[in-house]
């Protein structure tokens, strides 16, 4: 990703850079939670998710690059899908807690 590049390479040393580049991806979080919010995540979780699912795409990119394969892509795209499937409407309560264990 270009402006993970960015961020990495000179982000820290430049404010205007380090505006921009932080707009990015707040930009790219809002839109990934406003379609996990449209898809019945409420809507604290969607923003949870959001940060997490931007976080493991970059991390992969990342990883991909440095091992020149696309394993940390495929794994990624594997466990979104499971974590993402089911929204959960509302955090369990201590009780929903207490009988899964």
């Amino acid at each position: 990703c270009t402006v993970t590049g960015v961020v990495v390479d000179v982000a820290s040393s430049s404010a205007p850079l380090r505006s921009a580049t932080g707009a990015v991806f707040a930009s790219w979080q809002r839109a990934i939670a406003t379609v996990l919010q449209a898809s019945g995540f409420d809507a604290e979780h969607s923003a949870n998710l959001a940060a997490l699912t931007l976080s493991a795409v970059e991390g992969a990119v990342i990883l991909a690059r440095a091992a020149r394969t696309v394993a940390p892509l495929d794994a990624v795209e594997k466990e979104l899908r499971t974590l993402l499937a089911t929204p959960r409407r509302r955090a369990p309560t201590e009780v929903d807690q207490a009988t899964l264990f």
